[in-house]
C-alpha cells in the first residue's frame, strides 16, 4: 500500500492537486509508516515476501521522513538486506519460496532495487551474489510457464501470470525475449491479473514494446536446485503439459506437505490439478499412508531425459533425502526455513519410501509409476489422490464412506486435529475412469503390482478457486467450482502403481489414443501398449536403470 501510495503522489507531485499543507501534512503520515511497522519483523521473518515488502516500504517512507538522520540510519538498514535477497534466488534462478510466492517475492524485490538506484544510484540489477542475481532469475522464469489457450500461467496454477511489472523490468534490464514474448500476449487475457501485495501503477515503469521476441527454446525442462521439472508437448496455446514438485522443501508458504507431486495441463483446462485448498498433503496429487500426511523433507532426483525431440521424456525422484540449496542465508539459523519448518530425511520415515516417475510420450500421453517400499517388513495403506474440475464418470451405486487423515506439522507450534471427509465408494469393473470438462477431457487408467488391483474407487468433494477474473476496479477474485478428490486405495508391502493420463479437446471422440494395456513385471519394469490414431505403441519400463524406450 505505502509503494502504491508514493507512486500516486509521484504522478501528482507539484500539480496543485494538494495543497501546501495538505502536502504536509500527507508526506507526516507517509513517514510514520517506517516508525510504526515493526521493522524488527523484516529480520523476524527473514528473506520471504514479508520481509521484502516490510524493508521496501519502510525504505520509501524513510524518504519522507524530515528526520534525516533517523531517516538515512533506516535507508542504509534496509538497503543493506538487497544482498541478502538476493542470495534468495537459487543457482538454478528460481527462488527458494516455491511456488507463486517466489515470483511475488522477486516482483518486490526489483521494485525496490529501483527505488534504491534512484535514490542512491547503487545498481542491485547488476549485482550478483555467488554468481546469482536478477539477471538469473529473468532468464529461468519463463520455463516455469504453461501454454494456455487464453494467456500464459505460472507453473499450472489456475491463475494466470500476475506480476506483469515484474515481467516488464526483467525486459527492460536484460532484453530477454521470452519475457517479451510474454509481454506481446497481454491482449491474449480475458482478465487482469491480481495480487493482494501488488502495487498499483508499477508496470508504466517498466514497460518497453516487445521486439525481436519468440518463446522458451526448450518444451522440456528441469529445475535441479530447487526441484522442479515440466513436459510440455509444445509453446502452442492447446498443448498438454505435466508439472512436477519432487526436491527443496522451501519456506512456510512456498512448500507444503507436497513432495512428488503433480499437475496435468491441456490448453486452459488443469486436469490435474493442485487445488491450492491447503498445504496439506490430502490435498495433493500424492500418495498418502496408513491415512497420515507427509513429513516436510526435500525430495532427490534419480534420473532424467528430456530431449524435446525424443518420443518419450521422463523424470524421477524419490520422496526425500535432497539436499539445500548453497545459498548463504540458508546457514543463518534466524531464516524463517530453520526456526518455522521442522524437517525430516523423507516423507513418510520408518514406514514406506516413495518414487515417482514422471513420463511424456509422444507429447500427448502421461505415465505416472510409482513405487513404495515398506521400511518395517509390515503391510501398509496405500492411498492414490487425483484432484479434478473434471467430472468423473461413475457407474454403479454409490456407498457412503468417510475418509480419515491426520495432518502433520508444518511449523513446530501448530496445532492438529484429524481431518475426516465425507464423500462415496463406487464399486469398478475395470481399472479406468474417465474424466468429462468443459474445455478438456481426461482418461485414466491405472495398474497395480504387489497388491491386489482396487475394486472401488473413493470420490470426495470440496469448492476450490477454479479460475481468475480479476480487474483493475475489483481486485483480485476467483470463480470456485466443485473440486473431485479421488482416491484409490491399496495395501501391501512393495508395491508399484502405473498410471495412464490421456487429456483430450472435448471434441475428439476418445479412439484417437486409448490404453490397450497395462504389464506391471516387477517393482521396476512395466510395459504399457498404446493405440495412438489406430497404431499400436509400447512403452517399454525399466526403472532400474532409468530406460523408457517407445517401440512401434
Amino acid at each position: 500500500m505505502w509503494l502504491s501510495t508514493a507512486h500516486l503522489y509521484d504522478v501528482i507531485y507539484g500539480k496543485g492537486f494538494m495543497s501546501a499543507e495538505d502536502e504536509a501534512d500527507f508526506e507526516a503520515m507517509m513517514a510514520l509508516f517506517y516508525q510504526l511497522s515493526c521493522l524488527h519483523e523484516e529480520m523476524h521473518k527473514m528473506d520471504n515476501n514479508r520481509s521484502v515488502w516490510l524493508c521496501a516500504g519502510g525504505y520509501v517512507s524513510a524518504m519522507f521522513d524530515r528526520n534525516r538522520g533517523m531517516a538515512d540510519s533506516t535507508r542504509e538498514r534496509l538497503r543493506d538486506m538487497m544482498p541478502r535477497f538476493l542470495d534468495t534466488i537459487h543457482e538454478d534462478g528460481l527462488h527458494y519460496e516455491i511456488g507463486g510466492y517466489g515470483p511475488g517475492t522477486v516482483a518486490c524485490m526489483q521494485i525496490f532495487a529501483r527505488v534504491i538506484r534512484g535514490a542512491e544510484g547503487i545498481d542491485y540489477f547488476k549485482e550478483k551474489v555467488d554468481g546469482v542475481g536478477f539477471e538469473e532469475f529473468y532468464r529461468a522464469i519463463p520455463y516455469c510457464w504453461v501454454p494456455g489457450e487464453t494467456s500464459l500461467r505460472l507453473y499450472s496454477y489456475r491463475d494466470r501470470i500476475s506480476h506483469w511489472e515484474s515481467l516488464g523490468a526483467g525486459y527492460l534490464e536484460y532484453d530477454v525475449p521470452e519475457l517479451g514474448w510474454a509481454l506481446s500476449r497481454l491482449h491474449e487475457r480475458n482478465s487482469v491479473p491480481m495480487f493482494l501485495h501488488w502495487p498499483q501503477g508499477f508496470e508504466f515503469y517498466t514497460y518497453k514494446e516487445p521486439v525481436d521476441v519468440h518463446p522458451p527454446a526448450r518444451c522440456n525442462n528441469i529445475f535441479k536446485t530447487t526441484g522442479m521439472a515440466f513436459l510440455r508437448g509444445s509453446w502452442e496455446n492447446g498443448a498438454t503439459s505435466l508439472h512436477f514438485r519432487y526436491g527443496f522443501q522451501g519456506s512456510s508458504h512456498g512448500g507444503g506437505l507436497d513432495k512428488l507431486n503433480v499437475e496435468i495441463t491441456r490448453g486452459d483446462e488443469t486436469l490435474i490439478v493442485d487445488p491450492i485448498v491447503s498445504e496439506r498433503s490430502y490435498d495433493k496429487n500424492v500418495v498418502i499412508v496408513d491415512g497420515e500426511c507427509q513429513e516436510q523433507c526435500s525430495g532427490k532426483l534419480l534420473y532424467e531425459h528430456l530431449e524435446d525431440n525424443s518420443a518419450v521424456q521422463c523424470v524421477s525422484a524419490v520422496g526425500g533425502f535432497g539436499e539445500w540449496p548453497n545459498r548463504k542465508f540458508l546457514d543463518d539459523p534466524r531464516a524463517e526455513i530453520n526456526y518455522w519448518c521442522p524437517t525430516h530425511d523423507e516423507c513418510f520415515p520408518g514406514k514406506a519410501r516413495m518414487r515417482r516417475t514422471v513420463a511424456q510420450v509422444l507429447n500427448s500421453v502421461y505415465i505416472i509409476r510409482d513405487t513404495l517400499f515398506s521400511l518395517d517388513d509390515a503391510e501398509h495403506d496405500y492411498e492414490w489422490l487425483w484432484h479434478t474440475f473434471n467430472q468423473p464418470q461413475f457407474s454403479g451405486d454409490a456407498q457412503r464412506k468417510l475418509y480419515h487423515y491426520m495432518p502433520k506439522k508444518r511449523f513446530y507450534s501448530e496445532g492438529l486435529s484429524q481431518q475426516t471427509f465425507e464423500g462415496a465408494r463406487y464399486d469398478i469393473a475395470g481399472s479406468s475412469l474417465n474424466c468429462v470438462g468443459g474445455r478438456a477431457n481426461l482418461q485414466i487408467a491405472w495398474s497395480l503390482f504387489g497388491a491386489d488391483l482396487p475394486r472401488s474407487i473413493g470420490h470426495t468433494q470440496t469448492l476450490s478457486r477454479y479460475d481468475c477474473v480479476s480487474t483493475s476496479e475489483t481486485g483480485e477474485r476467483f470463480v470456485s467450482q466443485v473440486l473431485n478428490r479421488l482416491h484409490l486405495s491399496a495395501r501391501g508391502k512393495d508395491v508399484a502403481m502405473t498410471t495412464v493420463f490421456i487429456p483430450t479437446s472435448v471434441e475428439a471422440s476418445g479412439d484417437e489414443i486409448r490404453v490397450v494395456s497395462i504389464a506391471d513385471r516387477s517393482l521396476d519394469a512395466c510395459e504399457v501398449v498404446l493405440q495412438i490414431n489406430g497404431q499400436m505403441q509400447t512403452v517399454s519400463i525399466d526403472e532400474q536403470s532409468g530406460h523408457w524406450e517407445l517401440k512401434a
